[in-house]
């Protein structure tokens, strides 16, 4: 059985890691907060996403890049971690839910962003690269990086499939694992199907009122262009999603250990009432027995 000095501790412990969680916590909430405030501010960067899509629509119908033509069981396989800790498992089912998106057939590299990643993929005996976890300031280098990355071994290994795993933003609440298909991205693109239904839909105009669209310098170039600066938009995009999905879950999570911590001083207070309270009824017993024990001397 455990003394009272040894209970003590463990509540003075105890309340001393209550205060600790509940500074993260307020930390993780303000910059939860900060940073969907400034989310909210980067409206131009959705109109120019859609816009940049609507751009693919605009190019020749069958139009062809190496990325779209690649073998698929050639596979880079992108995963989004954090730095910190305090999330949960929320890093742990990213790496997994990765990982289920490679084939046995599949000749796979992966590359982890996050020293949660990192640490998660080595226990796994996996081989992999790895760039820096994303900043709370949300720099447009890092997804330029990923991007030249990802063309870089598109083009050197003939990589045909690139899947990106990350926490998806729902709400504070609500976090979801997601895994999307970067490459490829022949959805981007008007097929010779749709382009005949749209010229069914529209009156066929003079020679002379036609719209044409001139490419510089040609056309290949052009969609080359297009699908750099897709790629780094909605590698940005993504990593909206996991650095609020990381404060949130983290926000979440200390929340959790805080309720836990305050059921532990519970218990700990109650044993050490408990503990307490023995010891006073015990002392009184020892005092009253002793009392007893001089009293008959006198009386002998």
């Amino acid at each position: 059985m455990r003394t009272i000095v040894e209970i003590k501790k463990e509540l003075v412990f105890n309340r001393e890691m209550s205060d600790l969680m509940d500074v993260l916590k307020k930390t993780a909430i303000f910059e939860f907060q900060a940073l969907f405030n400034l989310r909210k501010t980067k409206t131009f960067q959705e109109k120019y996403s859609s816009t940049l899509e609507e751009l693919f629509k605009l190019l020749p119908p069958g139009s062809e890049h190496p990325f779209l033509t690649n073998p698929l069981n050639k596979v880079l396989l992108v995963i989004i971690t954090s730095d910190m800790g305090f999330v949960g498992g929320l890093n742990t089912e990213v790496v997994d839910a990765g990982l289920r998106q490679l084939r046995k057939k599949d000749e796979s590299r992966i590359l982890v962003l996050g020293e949660k990643g990192i640490l998660s993929l080595q226990e796994k005996g996996r081989s992999f690269d790895f760039l820096e976890g994303i900043s709370s300031d949300m720099q447009f280098t890092l997804p330029e990086k990923v991007r030249d990355y990802i063309y870089a071994h598109c083009w050197k290994n003939k990589i045909g499939r690139v899947v990106i795993s990350y926490p998806k933003f729902i709400s504070f609440a609500r976090q979801e694992i997601q895994t999307e298909t970067l490459i490829p991205c022949g959805y981007l693109f008007k097929t010779e199907k749709e382009q005949a239904e749209t010229e069914v839909k529209q009156p066929i105009q003079p020679e002379a009122e036609r719209q044409k669209f001139i490419f510089e310098p040609t056309g290949p170039k052009v969609l080359d262009y297009l699908l750099k600066t897709y790629l780094a938009y909605k590698t940005y995009d993504i990593f909206w999603h996991s650095k609020l999905s990381e404060f949130a879950a983290r926000s979440m999570h200390l929340d959790g250990s805080m309720q836990e911590l305050s059921d532990m001083k519970k218990q700990v207070q109650l044993q050490y009432f408990r503990s307490k309270h023995e010891v006073t009824d015990r002392t009184i017993r020892d005092i009253f027995g002793g009392r007893l024990i001089t009293l008959r001397k006198k009386q002998t």
